[in-house]
């Protein structure tokens, strides 16, 4: 090595994550904090979101063709949910309705949740 050329770390590149933690004061602002590090996909007739829940990753997938809701993988037709899971599922479509290219799937997701919603009063009521 050549005199006063010492050796200088290289410059850490920014990862995904540093970017993130950059922006999450605007985030939180939005009042997105609810879904830590979400990740959202929009497909033609399906949206997904995938963030961390506690300790644990989780997911909410809609599907709009087949008209249905996906938690964890799982149907949410055949589960018994928490309050904690029933307030996922609707802040899931707070969070669609914040851009104009979810317009259609929002309002089919809250159809679709309405009729599980009704669905479980009534079976509360019997």
């Amino acid at each position: 090595m050549k005199r006063g050329m010492e050796s200088q770390p290289p410059e850490k590149a920014k990862t995904q994550a540093d970017l993130l933690a950059s922006q999450r004061p605007y985030v939180a602002a939005r009042d997105l904090g609810y879904f830590r590090e979400a990740r959202f996909f929009l497909g033609k007739n399906r949206a997904t979101l995938t963030f961390f829940s506690g300790s644990e990753v989780a997911s909410i997938h809609y599907d709009m063709v087949r008209d249905e809701i996906f938690l964890k993988g799982h149907n949410v037709k055949n589960m018994t949910l928490t309050e904690e899971q029933w307030t996922s599922l609707h802040r899931f479509a707070d969070y669609l309705s914040e851009s104009p290219k979810t317009k259609a799937i929002l309002q089919a997701y809250r159809n679709c949740l309405d009729q599980l919603m009704l669905r479980r009063m009534q079976n509360a009521a019997k």
